[in-house]
């Protein structure tokens, strides 16, 4: 009966210059092209908000002139 099991190998230590290499060869958690159409989302939103923001002081200024 022989044992054909292999004793495992302790994994070897990596400099952090190896681990830095490897975290650069990762690929990015978002494509730039995703942080592209979300920063144009949140201007487009800042935009609008913005306009709404305008609108209601408009509103407000016009209904203190009334009074």
């Amino acid at each position: 009966m022989t044992n054909n099991l292999k004793i495992a190998e302790p994994p070897e230590a990596k400099s952090d210059l190896e681990l830095s290499k490897d975290k650069l060869q990762q690929p990015a958690l978002l494509p730039r092209s995703a942080w592209k159409s979300q920063l144009t989302h949140l201007k487009v939103l800042l935009k609008a908000k913005q306009t709404l923001d305008k609108t209601q002081i408009n509103i407000n200024s016009t209904d203190i002139k009334e009074q």
